[in-house]
């Protein structure tokens, strides 16, 4: 079974690798849900997520070349490749919301 659900993921990433934008498509519906977790584990709100969700397929079509299947299966790649990018987006804007209350503290009320 696990050797089926493989074959058939490497037959999607082959497909997104040339282009396919349906391909594209099933990987979305086959792993939103999972995307979807991290960024509520990550307590995003769901405009944020929605944010993510498009950067994760966006940035999917530029980095699936690097995808070696002899390596690692590739739900593990995923996960990662969602992790980091999840990490990325709550590190940056934790530095615009730091930024923002340096900004109005210069501002004091007296």
């Amino acid at each position: 079974m696990k050797e089926k659900k493989a074959k058939k993921n490497l037959h999607i990433i082959e497909e997104i690798r040339f282009g396919s934008q349906e391909s594209l498509s099933i990987l979305f519906y086959k792993y939103n849900l999972i995307i979807i977790y991290f960024c509520m584990y990550r307590s995003l709100k769901q405009n944020q997520c929605s944010i993510v969700i498009k950067q994760i397929f966006m940035k999917i079509i530029s980095t699936i070349h690097g995808y070696d299947e002899a390596k690692t299966p590739f739900i593990s790649w995923f996960i990662i490749f969602i992790r980091n990018i999840i990490l990325k987006f709550v590190r940056k804007n934790q530095d615009n919301l730091k930024q923002e209350i340096e900004f109005f503290t210069q501002f004091t009320l007296i």
